[in-house]
């Protein structure tokens, strides 16, 4: 049986299960690649994928902004994560208030 198992890499990994995901990259670094499989993989098994792209900066630019150049990145996963929140919202009903509920 030569089937992949994920070791290092979640790309080999069973997407199925997981949430919407949020991918970015800087289309210059090593693992531009991958998250581009990662984005077709997790497409393929009917997960939601969102992917922000930047033209040139270095792999640690998600954590800060001024390496990109712009608010691109962080101003997408902002819209990203509303949009997520609201529809587990929408789903789900209102989420409890935890102080209500545990005093």
């Amino acid at each position: 049986m030569n089937e992949q198992l994920p070791v290092v890499s979640p790309l080999f990994d069973d997407f199925r299960l997981l949430p919407p995901l949020f991918l970015t990259a800087a289309t210059n670094e090593a693992l531009f690649d991958d998250t581009y499989r990662i984005h077709q993989r997790a497409q393929a098994q009917g997960v939601e994928v969102t992917v922000e792209l930047v033209d040139d900066s270095v792999h640690i630019y998600p954590l800060f902004p001024f390496l990109c150049g712009d608010e691109t990145v962080p101003a997408g996963l902002n819209r990203w994560s509303r949009r997520i929140l609201q529809q587990v919202v929408t789903e789900f009903g209102p989420l409890e208030d935890p102080i209500t509920v545990h005093s």
